[in-house]
């Protein structure tokens, strides 16, 4: 039915407006201060605005927010973190969560330039 629909998943809108509002926050487009606060990781793997994970040793402490959505933050291609508007963020974004498990050479064309989540980087035409 969700295909039929072309609805996404419920655990890909999860993912989508987790890193949605942690977007917001790091941009400090919502009055919403991290606790605890959010550090960048020291780390050469990934995209140069990796955050570090939070320890966590209760499961309800380990599947809130901050902690979860940390783990999705960091596993962004850089061409989706760097964004500067939210609306191109989102963009990206839901196509990447769409995309990344069923159609990993897919590219996306927006004017100019062209996604290709196989290699995660933004092409110019």
């Amino acid at each position: 039915m969700l295909t039929d629909l072309k609805w996404d998943t419920l655990k890909q809108r999860r993912i989508n407006t987790r890193t949605t509002m942690l977007f917001r926050i790091i941009h400090n487009l919502v009055d919403i201060e991290p606790d605890p606060p959010l550090i960048n990781a020291r780390s050469n793997r990934g995209h140069n605005q990796r955050l570090s994970q939070i320890r966590a040793c209760i499961a309800i402490f380990q599947n809130s927010f901050f902690p979860a959505t940390v783990v999705f933050w960091n596993k962004l291609p850089q061409v989706i973190v760097d964004q500067t508007s939210l609306d191109a963020f989102k963009a990206t974004n839901t196509l990447h969560i769409k995309t990344r498990c069923f159609y990993p050479f897919i590219l996306f064309n927006s004017g100019n330039f062209i996604f290709d989540l196989s290699q995660s980087c933004l092409l110019r035409m």
